[in-house]
């Protein structure tokens, strides 16, 4: 598991920067889902919830030493496996669960915005998983960063959506 949590900081060193915890909020109070109402809200951080446990089971990264950042193209098609068969399905799951929760009653230009961010980050992972099959070290690193870079984006959007603890399932 060691390995698993290293590599995925160092990928999306925040979407495959993955690991950790539910996806609750930082809190339990109605406020927490004051953004888009504490109804779809709960929904959210449910589906969340979902996605985080369907992380936690992945199996072990394996390429503990890899630098997703400058992969080594040696070890592209076993880690881009991995994210085929772990990563993919989870953020696939966890796009489609939030998506069909359909229109909040409020906060609905936050939630668009959330939406909008996981579906960023499901669109990078499958680049990851393209560019490892393709041996392209730079698009993969490419991708990488990019993955890192929308997880204050994430955070900010979820924290307006009133379902801050959804970050999480993208964070390390």
């Amino acid at each position: 598991m060691g390995g698993r949590i290293l590599a995925v900081r160092g990928w999306l060193p925040l979407v495959i920067a993955l690991a950790v915890t539910g996806c609750g909020g930082s809190g339990t109070g109605s406020s927490e889902v004051h953004g888009v109402g504490a109804g779809f809200g709960a929904k959210a951080l449910s589906a969340c919830a979902s996605a985080q446990e369907s992380k936690d089971r992945w199996s072990d990264f394996p390429a503990p030493d890899f630098d997703p950042t400058r992969p080594d193209k040696a070890k592209l098609p076993q880690v881009g496996a991995w994210l085929e068969s772990q990563v993919a399905p989870t953020f696939d799951a966890w796009l489609a669960d939030l998506t069909a929760l359909g229109k909040p009653p409020t906060g609905r230009r936050a939630w668009a915005e959330v939406l909008t961010l996981v579906r960023k980050i499901d669109d990078l992972n499958r680049v990851q998983v393209q560019a490892a099959k393709a041996g392209d070290t730079h698009a993969f690193a490419d991708a990488t960063h990019a993955l890192k870079d929308l997880q204050p984006e994430l955070e900010r959007a979820t924290a307006a959506a009133g379902v801050g603890k959804c970050a999480q399932v993208h964070a390390g």
